[in-house]
């Protein structure tokens, strides 16, 4: 799948209470940003491979706990506030 322009989300274990794809939609459509933002439910032993499929097409996402931290071996970069704080 190519990249599509302007898709994020929330990736984490359970989501269904969450707001955010409310809340991050309408700011996209107020600042009249073409794009989308979904919940991606993943269970631990997953969150890898479905880590590196979001990264096809997923312009940036937003992580819940508990994978805050586990999600650092998929990032691009670390910002070095993190490496000092959490981890590197």
């Amino acid at each position: 799948m190519d990249k599509i322009k302007n898709v994020y989300g929330l990736i984490g274990e359970k989501l269904s209470h969450s707001f955010s794809p409310f809340i991050h939609n309408e700011i996209l459509k107020r600042v009249g940003l073409a794009g989308e933002y979904n919940l991606y439910e993943v269970d631990r032993e997953n969150l890898k491979s479905k880590i590196l499929n979001l990264k096809k097409y997923v312009k940036g996402l937003n992580v819940t706990i508990p994978y805050k931290v586990d999600v650092i071996d998929f990032l691009d970069e670390v910002s070095d506030e993190v490496k000092k704080n959490w981890c590197c």
